[in-house]
């Protein structure tokens, strides 16, 4: 499901201000999503952090990842800023 429709969804159904999150990466050409997730935000009044990651922080975060679970995993709940 496509995030700013989730955006609009959660806005008008959410009591308080929603808080939106996106990220980028350091290797991108461009800005990439991030342009698009502010727009989102603006337009439905939601607070948004943005985050960019470094590509050997990436690196560090996935084997440390790997260790903890000791298996495969298919969800990314566990990686968050």
């Amino acid at each position: 499901m496509d995030s700013s429709a989730l955006t609009a969804f959660a806005s008008r159904h959410y009591g308080g201000r929603l808080a939106t999150y996106s990220a980028g990466f350091d290797f991108a050409r461009d800005e990439g999503e991030l342009q698009k997730a502010q727009r989102v935000a603006a337009f439905f009044g939601t607070g948004i952090t943005r985050f960019t990651s470094a590509v050997p922080m990436l690196a560090i975060w996935f084997r440390e990842l790997v260790q903890h679970h000791d298996m495969p995993f298919s969800d990314t709940p566990n990686i968050r800023a």
